[in-house]
Order: C-alpha cells, then structure tokens, then sequence
C-alpha cells in the first residue's frame, strides 16, 4: 500500500444560495476533479480562503474539492 499525507482541512463548505462557498483556516491549495478518484489540478489562480463559486462556475455535473498540502 501506498500512504499518502493526510490533507490539511477541514474545507468547509456553505450554500448561501445561489452561490457556493468553500473555506479554510489551514494552510493549503485547494484542488479541484470531475470524480472523487481524480484527476486533481490545482485550481487557478491558487485562490485563497474563502472561494465563492458561482452558478456559471458549477456548470460540471460533479464536481469534487479538496486541499494538498
């Protein structure tokens, strides 16, 4: 098996309507995927906490977030 380094987090996520918003307190980039196996990218701009998503930015069927180190 492979041991990957546990994340920073937690990434809080809230839903003030229509909007979405992920935040952090823990240093870390927050990445972006279609599927919760990958592939992860970065998201651009490395944005930093909080992120407000819009409707036109949640136009993906799925869309999965996390933070890296």
């Amino acid at each position: 098996p492979t041991l990957v380094a546990a994340p920073p987090g937690p990434l809080l996520v809230s839903a003030p309507r229509p909007n979405l918003v992920l935040s952090w307190s823990t240093p870390g980039f927050l990445q972006a995927a279609p599927t919760i196996t990958g592939p992860w990218r970065d998201a651009i701009g490395n944005p930093s906490s909080p992120v407000t998503l819009f409707p036109s930015d949640l136009t993906a069927a799925r869309r999965f977030y996390r933070l890296r180190r």
